[in-house]
């Protein structure tokens, strides 16, 4: 009987209890009082119903750390996470970069756009025929084939073609790369020509039907563009808060590397544990990537990333909870936060390289 409901103080006194009553039976027996026999045999059946209830809610205690045991160990492992297994003919991707700016930039930024491309098929779901990259930098585009300009005319193009071949299934994943600048309370993307702002993308792609957008904007001051396209069944990811967060990013390159594998500190897994890979596993390890980055170098971090899926136009940190405070350290908070965003990202299924 010795299960978590097990009191050792109340079974000695329960002992001596019952010890005590056989010796008085027994004196009794010994003298003839029939009617004090009678009433020390029924506080005897009592004390043995009592006996008969402690054993069996420890057996029953038991029982259930063993249930609850075998619970434990059922929980998602690597193997048994669900992923998307097959592409979705519903499914686009979209990747806009800026003008590259430098020859370091351009390196980077080209091979960031390349990861991308390359994760379409086996971890996004799109098929080739739906995979759309628009450049701003001719020495880029020379290097990516398939690749478009970008600028104000052919964003347009784009636009209408999507709203053309979009039904009520579509989902669209838009990946927004590269340089920008504040002006105002306005982030302008630096394409070739007249930069555009939040409120000219949001007119281009905030409107288009089907059942989901996820807008994943990688520039420096992104998080102004979260309320002009934040909405029902969509997800914002920006690499930045809405604040003077002005500095180039290194978000677009730390998801490059989670999404080809070769990222130094984080991956692409089921780290929510949810059971299943999906948008907000992806978003997490961007996150705690570009954290330690920061973190290895001693450097402060100059981009806190944010996400939107409920709605209301504003942005959480998802990642607090599971981000390392020092390289190698776990997370500093280890029961994840509640928040009010999350939830769809956490629906949007993933597959694996």
């Amino acid at each position: 009987c010795a299960g978590p409901s097990f009191n050792r103080a109340a079974a000695n006194a329960l002992c001596k209890e019952i010890l005590l009553h056989l010796c008085t039976v027994k004196a009794v027996a010994a003298s003839g009082g029939a009617q004090v026999m009678a009433r020390l045999i029924s506080n005897f059946l009592n004390l043995s119903l009592r006996v008969l209830l402690a054993v069996s809610s420890c057996l029953l205690s038991s029982t259930y750390v063993k249930a609850d045991d075998s619970i434990r160990k059922t929980e998602p492992t690597p193997a048994s996470v669900i992923t998307l297994q097959k592409a979705d003919e519903n499914r686009w991707m979209i990747i806009l970069c800026s003008l590259s700016g430098d020859e370091e930039h351009e390196e980077k930024l080209t091979l960031a756009v390349e990861q991308l491309g390359a994760s379409a098929g086996p971890v996004f779901g799109v098929k080739p025929e739906h995979l759309r990259v628009l450049l701003s930098s001719k020495e880029m585009s020379n290097k990516i084939a398939g690749s478009k300009p970008c600028d104000r005319s052919s964003l347009a193009e784009l636009s209408a073609d999507l709203m053309a071949a979009s039904n009520s299934q579509s989902q669209y994943f838009f990946f927004v790369l590269g340089h920008s600048h504040l002006q105002g309370r306005n982030c302008q993307f630096n394409i070739a020509g007249p930069d555009i702002d939040q409120l000219d993308y949001a007119k281009l792609f905030g409107k288009l039907p089907g059942k989901e957008q996820v807008h994943w904007i990688g520039l420096p001051t992104s998080g102004y563009w979260i309320k002009p396209l934040s909405g029902e069944n969509r997800t914002i990811i920006t690499a930045t808060e809405t604040d003077l967060e002005i500095t180039a990013t290194e978000m677009p390159f730390a998801l490059g590397g989670i999404l080809a594998g070769t990222a130094e500190h984080s991956k692409l897994e089921d780290i929510d544990k949810d059971g299943r890979l999906t948008l907000l596993d992806l978003y997490l390890a961007v996150s705690i990537e570009v954290h330690q980055r920061f973190v290895t170098q001693d450097y402060l971090p100059t981009e806190h990333a944010q996400l939107d899926d409920n709605g209301d136009g504003r942005g959480a940190e998802l990642q607090e909870s599971y981000l390392p405070m020092k390289e190698g350290e776990l997370p500093a908070r280890k029961t994840p936060q509640k928040y009010l965003d999350g939830e769809q990202a956490q629906r949007v299924l993933l597959g694996v390289l």
